[in-house]
């Protein structure tokens, strides 16, 4: 199965994911593991809202192009 790469800031996006999961490798991105190497094909998955209190969602966009640079991803 794939990989599915996902950041969730309130957690909406989390309980997606997992619904979808069938065996599929899930890695939730944040601050600490940006820099991941993934040696496999992947699936990004970012959430496509905002609100007042999450008016800073596109926060993830740094933490996505740290992954897409590191290493072969």
């Amino acid at each position: 199965m794939a990989t599915i790469v996902y950041y969730s800031q309130t957690d909406k996006t989390n309980k997606f994911v997992h619904k979808l999961d069938e065996g599929h490798n899930l890695i939730q991105i944040d601050e600490s593991n940006s820099f991941t190497e993934i040696n496999e094909p992947f699936i990004i998955i970012v959430p496509a809202y905002a609100t007042e209190e999450v008016n800073d969602l596109y926060g993830a966009e740094a933490l996505f192009e740290a992954l897409l640079e590191t290493g072969d991803n």
